[in-house]
């Protein structure tokens, strides 16, 4: 008996374990059949205008509460290889693709080599919105349609046909001249519109140039544009009054190539456009030959007074770059501030906090024409962002129709500027000589000066001038701002008849520079990045600030030096980020904040090196090693040289521009 029941307990356990065996190898099988029937009918495409995908790859099959989901993992496509610069990296921000098949199924996105914070949609490839907060993560949407077909893109898309039919409806308009000035790469028209009253003469009429979709994934400006335009065609006294004292010259779309064809940055050959003003002429694309062509017929007779690039950025605000008065000059850095004012007294959108600085880039439009012009056309670049309106998370979200919103308000920016006197330039005037430079030098954090203090953008101040009498070694060691300013530093080529008797610059308040570039070693390692120095005399890694854009302004000098090879010597074993004390002080060396570079100590000379038993106030003679013409290209750039110190110390070099620059 003991025996049969074990037996049927045995038999009975097989069983189970054969029925779980045959539901385990059916299991795999059916959810193999619903995979391929839920996947297989989800189809993506970009065949159509302006589209763009690199590859669509199903990555995960799983259960979503009560729905199955589909996970993508969706790599964008990269612009062609730059012909013009082969270290410039391909664009892959722009993506619009079709998917088909999608009809009550969870679909998840998961996006590479792109960086859209909240994409759009639309499901008839005309009315687009975005996809709401939480459908979105980090790089990624989910969501589940209720149509078969959709279109997805990264920002709200604007094709080269939108831009015929609007020029095709604005041509008819009394006020505008449509004229081709160039032809792309793959010949398509590049359109000029002239807008303005033709039964006002010319001669005194102010003249702007805009331009749009450099680069044509930035289909914000487009936006922008549209509005701008609309703006000044309509009926209204001031709109009246642009067209009678002003003439317009708009291409709204300077790469149809690249819009038609879904490039981010270039045009169909790969160029970005955007960089490739100052090329060689065979490294020239045709669509930058015939903006350059025709820019410089516009200004046959008298240059331009206002020429604006268009662009988008990923940053959420609208700003424009003002350029450094370093880079340009005391009074284009003014009619900049000026301009920039007038918009932002005419728009909800952007503030004085927006506003973005740099150095002026050659490469760009607005540095082709500053070499041509210099002072007597304003050119800057005005960003729109693709997000929101601001960093706060209540921001407005960017969408079509504040987008030519803004475009009004630009036009009303530009009138305004163009009809009234700057005021900024003038309340500046009335600061200290030095408030002055430190405005005009780090214009991305000194603002002003008020009672007696040195202001910042962030809402803090620093005392300016203590008005104490101070000795040589007070000077250095409890300097306050306004010391910096003791000795005007002699830029140009040193009187080498004389050694120097000043220490122009070696005078330094520390909480200054602390304030820009960091409190502690961390704060200022934080801010650095790096840097090959002349890759092809030297090839170092040099680690320097990002901040003020310090390590751009040291990559140009880089550039220059590196064509010298008669110099080689003396740039070998450069120095740049140390956190250390001055030599037997208890100051901060300017290397310690990543500012600072030292040249070949075997081709330098140090005063202490060279006179080891003296102290400040001894009487010292002179010794230099370093070629004049290799300083010049430092300062050209924002940096001093420890060489026109009577103290000297031939193989430093600071960036300090606030002693370079002239207020006016």
């Amino acid at each position: 008996m003991k025996i049969s029941v074990k037996k049927h307990v045995l038999e009975i356990s097989l069983l189970v374990v054969a029925s779980v065996a045959v539901l385990c190898s059916i299991k795999p099988a059916t959810y193999l059949l619903r995979k391929w029937h839920f996947s297989s009918t989800v189809q993506f495409s970009a065949d159509f205008e302006s589209g763009s995908l690199g590859r669509a790859q199903l990555i995960g099959f799983t259960k979503a509460k009560i729905q199955w989901r589909l996970s993508y993992l969706m790599e964008s496509r990269l612009d062609p290889p730059n012909p013009a610069d082969s270290t410039m990296m391909p664009g892959s921000r722009w993506f619009y693709f079709r998917m088909t098949g999608v009809k009550n199924k969870e679909i998840q996105l998961l996006f590479r080599d792109t960086d859209s914070e909240r994409p759009v949609y639309s499901y008839d490839n005309c009315s687009f919105q975005r996809f709401s907060e939480w459908e979105c993560g980090a790089q990624s949407i989910s969501k589940r349609f209720n149509r078969d077909t959709v279109y997805i893109a990264y920002s709200f898309p604007y094709t080269f046909s939108r831009i015929q039919q609007q020029l095709s409806g604005w041509g008819n308009n009394n006020c505008v001249q449509i004229d081709t000035i160039g032809w792309s790469e793959q010949g398509r028209p590049l359109q000029q519109m002239t807008i303005t009253d033709f039964s006002v003469p010319e001669e005194h009429k102010k003249r702007i140039y805009l331009h749009s979709r450099i680069h044509p994934g930035e289909t914000p400006a487009a936006w922008l544009l549209e509005g701008f335009i609309q703006t000044l065609l309509s009926e209204g006294p001031k709109t009246e009054h642009c067209r009678k004292t002003m003439i317009f010259h708009i291409l709204p779309c300077a790469n149809p190539d690249g819009v038609v064809g879904g490039y981010s940055r270039a045009n169909a050959n790969g160029i970005n456009l955007e960089e490739n003003f100052q090329s060689t002429e065979i490294l020239t694309a045709l669509e930058a030959r015939a903006i350059k062509q025709h820019i410089i017929q516009l200004s046959k007779n008298r240059p331009l007074d206002l020429v604006l690039n268009l662009h988008s950025h990923v940053a959420p605000q609208v700003s424009y770059w003002i350029h450094t008065a370093l880079s340009t000059s005391t009074s284009f850095y003014y009619k900049q501030l000026h301009l920039a004012h007038a918009t932002i007294q005419n728009t909800s959108y952007c503030s004085e906090g927006d506003l973005l600085y740099s150095h002026l880039p050659k490469s760009c439009i607005e540095g082709w024409i500053w070499k041509l012009f210099r002072d007597q056309t304003l050119a800057l670049c005005f960003e729109t962002p693709y997000s929101r309106y601001g960093i706060d998370p209540q921001s407005e979200w960017v969408t079509e129709d504040n987008l030519q919103v803004l475009g009004k308000d630009l036009l009303h920016g530009i009138a305004d500027y163009l009809q009234s006197a700057p005021n900024l330039h003038q309340k500046h005037r009335a600061y200290p000589d030095g408030v002055q430079r430190l405005v005009l030098a780090y214009p991305g954090y000194v603002i002003g000066y008020s009672g007696g203090n040195l202001l910042f953008k962030d809402g803090s101040s620093l005392l300016f001038d203590d008005y104490r009498q101070k000795t040589s070694s007070k000077l250095l060691d409890s300097a306050d701002i306004q010391d910096m300013f003791a000795f005007p530093y002699p830029k140009g080529i040193l009187d080498t008849s004389a050694s120097p008797t000043q220490d122009p610059g070696r005078i330094r308040n520390e909480l200054f520079f602390q304030k820009m570039y960091g409190y502690t070693e961390h704060d200022v390692i934080q801010r650095l990045t790096s840097i090959t120095w002349c890759p092809q005399l030297v090839e170092k890694k040099l680690s320097i600030t990002r901040i003020n854009d310090v390590h751009k302004q040291l990559q140009k000098i880089s550039r220059e030096l590196d064509s010298y090879p008669e110099w080689a010597a003396y740039l070998l074993s450069a120095a740049t980020y140390n956190r250390r004390n001055i030599s037997g002080t208890q100051r901060l060396s300017t290397h310690s904040f990543g500012i600072a570079l030292d040249l070949n100590t075997t081709h330098s000379n140090y005063w202490k090196w060279d006179y080891p038993e003296a102290e400040e106030d001894s009487d010292i003679g002179y010794k230099n090693q370093i070629p004049q013409e290799i300083v010049a290209i430092f300062e050209k750039y924002g940096f001093i040289w420890g060489g026109k110190w009577r103290h000297y110390d031939t193989m430093h070099f600071e960036y300090r521009p606030e002693l370079l620059v002239e207020p006016s």
